[in-house]
């Protein structure tokens, strides 16, 4: 027997449901296996049809990707800024329009391949459960809340479609409690419980991943959740009202106009800006960042993590003493990263040298930034403060450490760069553990090609002020077999290559080789 009002499976001896309380005359017999089947056709069917506002959705993501791409690539924080990534001082000096333009821009093909592969799940479903337009609201709404939350808890830069899906996953939990005796009991589960763990693997992974905005994820997941509440299903067990029709329309009608206002606020602040940048050549204009940071400085002179933007700027254009400012000001204003304890620990042990008393700063801040993180790039500039210092075997020891884990990656840095970016849960679960990560070599390219030349022409002089020749002959010969000539993003290994081979060329440890 099943009762009608849960659809709990009750024996024949049962006067009441024991799960709901109702009667036994709400009791009827249990349907066969055909009627199951059908009924979980009738419901899932319709869940699964072509949903073209999601499609709509991915197709504008993947146009704004391209354009950040043809313009230096989605990665470019400048760029992002441009287009309209979320940022708190400027949200909270009168560009609201971020909250939108945000969960359209994304970081990284894998952070685009990754959200659209969600997207196209829970689009779908949510699609054809609360309908399209609605679903437009979930989307928008979902995503401001998100970013919104994230504004007022953290000052980086942030981007995607995350806080919007975070925003779908939580109306359908919703749906999935509200609805619970309205959905076959087979597949009630699967929108609820069955949520939950994906639930606490996204918080989980923005806990121990610093890339991952999580204020975001959780301000969509609440706001999603909260309109859950409040927009009618296919299920929903009567027709709305008039008034609940009226009410959700101009709801749906407002969010139109909203994002129409954001995009053209948008295009209209990206198009200046993207002015003064210049045509894109396949690199960064430094000059053009440094006037467009200090555009959006103008809004609020106290923002640190612009700051630091600057400052990196300025230093790829060559303004050691601005960017020194820089760095300066964003540490005064409470972004404290290891970033930029680095970078400013970087700029003045390019500048001091010998007893300068600059260099006790940089080695504070050096080291600082590795405690914080032991990344490839603090240790060597770790390293580099030791050889400016004259502390020559501190320095081997540091350039040396940069170099293994700049050249050597773990089996858990493939798995979080091919499959699951940022998943710094299971290295952090192979630390705790003592468990034994296997090594695997993966030929070096891009930024970790460039780390890796660039240490071995500094452990290159390190091991020559050392009196080790033979090794600093046999380390340059390994930078020298990875160089790559012209390349413009080498441009620290090529000071240090110039530097090398200056200094070589008066030991006669190695001959000038042309570029």
């Amino acid at each position: 027997m099943q009762c009608q009002a849960c659809g709990a499976n009750l024996p024949d001896r049962f006067s009441n449901c024991p799960f709901c309380g109702e009667p036994l005359n709400a009791v009827a017999r249990e349907p066969g296996a055909d009627d199951v089947l059908e009924q979980e056709r009738a419901f899932v069917a319709p869940l699964f049809r072509f949903p073209p506002v999601t499609v709509a959705i991915m197709v504008i993501n993947l146009v704004v990707f391209l354009l950040l791409e043809a313009r230096g690539g989605s990665t470019n924080e400048v760029l992002l800024l441009v287009f309209g990534a979320k940022a708190r001082s400027l949200v909270f000096h009168g560009e609201w329009w971020r909250l939108v333009t945000a969960s359209f821009l994304h970081i990284g093909w894998l952070h685009l391949v990754v959200n659209s592969l969600t997207l196209i799940q829970l689009g779908m479903v949510c699609e054809n459960l609360f309908g399209r337009a609605r679903l437009v609201v979930l989307h928008v709404l979902s995503g401001a809340g998100g970013f919104l939350l994230s504004a007022v808890m953290t000052d980086t830069i942030s981007a995607g479609a995350s806080a919007s899906l975070a925003g779908l996953m939580g109306a359908l939990l919703v749906f999935g409690f509200r609805s619970y005796r309205r959905i076959p009991p087979s597949l009630r589960r699967h929108f609820t419980w069955y949520l939950l763990p994906w639930v606490a693997v996204m918080l989980g992974l923005g806990m121990f991943y610093r890339a991952i905005d999580n204020w975001a994820h959780l301000g969509g997941l609440l706001a999603g959740a909260a309109l859950g509440l409040l927009l009618d299903t296919r299920l929903s067990p009567s027709p709305p009202s008039r008034v609940t029709r009226v009410v959700q329309g101009v709801a749906f009608a407002a969010t139109c106009l909203v994002s129409l206002s954001a995009g053209y606020h948008g295009v209209v602040g990206a198009r200046d800006s993207l002015e003064l940048l210049g045509p894109s050549a396949g690199g960064r204009d430094e000059l053009g960042e440094i006037e467009v940071l200090s555009r959006f400085l103008d809004a609020d002179p106290g923002d640190a993590f612009l700051h630091y933007l600057r400052g990196e700027a300025r230093y790829r254009a060559g303004r050691l003493p601005a960017a020194e400012k820089d760095y300066r000001a964003a540490l005064a204003s409470g972004y404290g990263s290891a970033a930029v304890k680095n970078a400013l620990a970087w700029v003045l042990a390019l500048n001091a040298a010998g007893d300068d008393p600059a260099l006790d700063e940089a080695l504070r801040l050096a080291r600082a930034a590795v405690r914080e993180e032991r990344a490839a790039a603090y240790l060597n500039t770790l390293g580099w403060v030791y050889f400016v210092r004259g502390d020559y075997l501190a320095a081997v020891a540091q350039l040396e450490a940069a170099y293994r884990r700049a050249s050597r990656a773990t089996l858990t840095d493939r798995v979080r760069e091919v499959l699951l970016p940022g998943n710094a849960l299971l290295a952090l679960l192979a630390e705790s553990s003592g468990w034994s990560v296997p090594r695997i070599s993966t030929p070096p390219t891009g930024e970790r090609r460039e780390e890796m030349c660039l240490d071995l022409y500094m452990l290159s002089l390190a091991y020559d002020a050392q009196g080790d020749g033979e090794t600093a002959r046999a380390r340059f010969a390994a930078a020298e077999a990875l160089w790559v000539p012209r390349r413009d993003g080498f441009r620290e290994a090529i000071r240090f290559r110039e530097l090398a081979l200056a200094t070589f060329a008066q030991t006669g440890a190695a001959e000038e080789k042309g570029p």
